[in-house]
């Protein structure tokens, strides 16, 4: 049986923002070269916006009470796309709860989201050249590039075919 998780957005546990800022500084951001602080500014940003109903958005999944699990939905000037593109970055589970579905999960609640907000194409940036997960969700390769010295693939999901 599936375990079931509760999921929210930020501004709903603005609580969560540290727990999110140290999942993303140790994983990526320290050997991006950012700070602590400047990944809680991040996830700072991202509570402000969502309580004005703007992007940047953060999903989180809670077993209870505990944070588990995370997702965004932003738009940032990434490679040579235009401005206003919409990337799913970051998805976090954290390593007790990985292997419940719960990346699926919270992939879908932002894709409805996304929808909802008349957003039709998502783009994300994996280290999984097969595209794993991503793959099986329907996103589909683009291109490979370098970002921060990592060697990744550029997908993207269209919303509008489902």
């Amino acid at each position: 049986m599936t375990k079931q998780f509760t999921i929210a957005t930020l501004a709903d546990y603005p609580a969560a923002a540290p727990v999110l800022a140290r999942w993303c500084y140790d994983e990526w951001g320290r050997a991006d070269g950012f700070t602590l602080q400047h990944e809680l500014d991040r996830f700072e940003r991202a509570l402000c916006a969502t309580r004005a109903n703007a992007l940047p958005l953060v999903l989180i999944a809670l077993d209870g009470d505990a944070v588990v699990a995370c997702v965004q939905l932003k738009t940032e000037p990434v490679f040579d796309f235009p401005e206003n593109t919409c990337w799913l970055s970051p998805l976090y589970v954290a390593a007790a709860y990985r292997g419940n579905h719960l990346a699926e999960h919270l992939i879908d609640a932002l894709v409805h989201r996304a929808r909802q907000d008349g957003v039709t194409q998502l783009h994300l940036q994996t280290e999984v050249f097969t595209g794993g997960l991503y793959a099986r969700l329907g996103w589909k390769p683009m291109f490979r590039a370098v970002n921060h010295g990592v060697d990744e693939l550029v997908m993207r999901r269209d919303l509008l075919a489902g």
